[in-house]
């Protein structure tokens, strides 16, 4: 079982990182970087106590050892954080590491934002793209799976409920695909996305996201 945040920490340790992540997340970054060796700051609750100005001139302290920024599901999520992770940022040579860009978690009566809200939320402040850890983005592969692929990769089985995250990064590498129907997406969004490729609707490669099998649990 191989989590984004494992491999956020993978990909620092690759790139032979010795300083301090500023965390925008929960525990479970922070725990695969304690494995590691890699010192962060971060993690928990951070809220304004008083107003704006008085965050910005006295309580913020830049903490020059941060030389990495490491987004993921953060639900204390909050306006100091925004902006100290976008403040680090402001350094070209700080590293932007997104776990993963999933938009929202449907519950059967609301919507809990998912890391996707918050990864494009600092994107936009920051005013740079992160790297992203988790689907559809191919780091998981090229890591730990690239000779397999280049054998069969028919042998995969991609099974997810998000058809752009999951069954796209699943038909991107030539795996079989399986949307199961107890997530986020069901059948009737597959044929939305038929539809729209016959028509020549959309945008390129939305084919991508169209699996070869479905099951409804």
């Amino acid at each position: 079982m191989i989590s984004t945040a494992y491999l956020a920490g993978q990909y620092l340790k690759q790139k032979n990182f010795n300083k301090k992540v500023y965390i925008v997340g929960s525990s479970g970054i922070s725990r695969e970087l304690d494995a590691i060796g890699i010192k962060h700051t971060g993690v928990g609750p951070d809220v304004i106590q008083g107003t704006l100005q008085s965050l910005v001139k006295e309580e913020f302290k830049h903490d020059p050892e941060v030389g990495a920024v490491v987004v993921g599901f953060d639900e204390h999520i909050s306006f100091p954080k925004l902006m100290k992770a976008a403040s680090y940022l402001s350094d070209p040579e700080t590293l932007f590491i997104g776990t993963n860009t999933d938009e929202r978690f449907p519950m059967p009566n609301f919507v809990v934002p998912g890391t996707g809200t918050i990864v494009r939320a600092i994107e936009t402040c920051a005013e740079r793209k992160a790297v992203v850890m988790g689907k559809p983005e191919n780091y998981l592969c090229e890591i730990f799976f690239k000779e397999e692929i280049k054998r069969d990769p028919k042998k995969f089985l991609m099974v997810g409920d998000r058809l752009n995250t999951d069954i796209w990064f699943g038909n991107n590498n030539n795996f079989q695909t399986l949307l199961v129907e107890t997530g986020v997406h069901k059948i009737d969004k597959v044929q939305e996305i038929v539809d729209k490729v016959n028509n020549n609707e959309g945008e390129p490669d939305l084919e991508q996201q169209i699996p070869d099998f479905y099951i409804s649990s």
